[in-house]
């Protein structure tokens, strides 16, 4: 298992594209930046920006983007204060995440601090659990527990979605079997359980491999999937 809190399964497995954005709706101007890169992506420079809630006790948009150099910092003091991990272990992996060309980490801001972050990077076969296939794989989706509850995940989801899908056909999720919160995410946007294993890093002692084929392959269209609150 690779993740901090990685969020399986659906009948069908491929993502079907969606002509509508967000529910949350696309506003200000930053938005405007979103919609050309959907229209003419950018592999790893994909960025766009929420609505929050009306009623909402936090305030400002959230805007979903690549790290930066800059955002490290803010990203490592997320996982420091939510998941009570050391700073220098995160450090050096989501640095990692800015210069390695096989691997991105996507962020949720709000008022320039990250909120929530996740992560998609190439694993050799074996690595992400017994008997799991190389490719690409999903990693580490983490929200702020005061920003959950208003599609962050799904949309960090859908970002690193859009990377991989420029880069390959089909992409790999692991997750413990139970982390529903997890599985009803993916499944969601289309991702189907492909196999089960034994292990130790879940506290059911079982792990589960998911995977999502892309129906447009690397022509660098946006894969967006159906639409998922979370």
């Amino acid at each position: 298992m690779m993740s901090d809190s990685s969020l399986t399964p659906s009948p069908g497995g491929h993502l079907r594209p969606s002509g509508q954005p967000s529910t949350f709706g696309i506003w200000s101007v930053h938005c405007a930046l979103w919609l050309k890169r959907v229209i003419s992506p950018v592999p790893g420079r994909d960025a766009h920006c929420l609505r929050p809630a009306a009623g909402d006790s936090t305030t400002g948009s959230v805007h979903i983007e690549p790290l930066t150099a800059a955002d490290v910092a803010s990203a490592v003091g997320l996982a420091v204060r939510v998941l009570r991990v050391k700073r220098g272990d995160r450090g050096e992996q989501f640095t990692s995440d800015v210069t390695d060309d096989l691997r991105q980490m996507f962020v949720a801001k709000a008022s320039g601090q990250v909120v929530g972050y996740g992560r998609v990077l190439e694993l050799a076969a074996g690595e992400a659990g017994q008997g799991t296939p190389a490719g690409f794989y999903l990693s580490g989706v983490l929200v702020d527990p005061a920003w959950r509850g208003r599609g962050i995940a799904t949309e960090l989801t859908r970002a690193r979605l859009r990377w991989a899908f420029a880069r390959t056909r089909t992409v790999f999720y692991v997750t413990g079997a139970d982390n529903s919160a997890s599985l009803h995410l993916h499944a969601a946007l289309g991702f189907r359980e492909t196999k089960r294993f034994p292990s130790e890093r879940s506290g059911a002692g079982e792990q589960v491999l998911s995977q999502l084929a892309s129906t447009t392959g690397r022509s660098g269209k946006p894969a967006t999937g159906n639409q998922a609150p979370a």
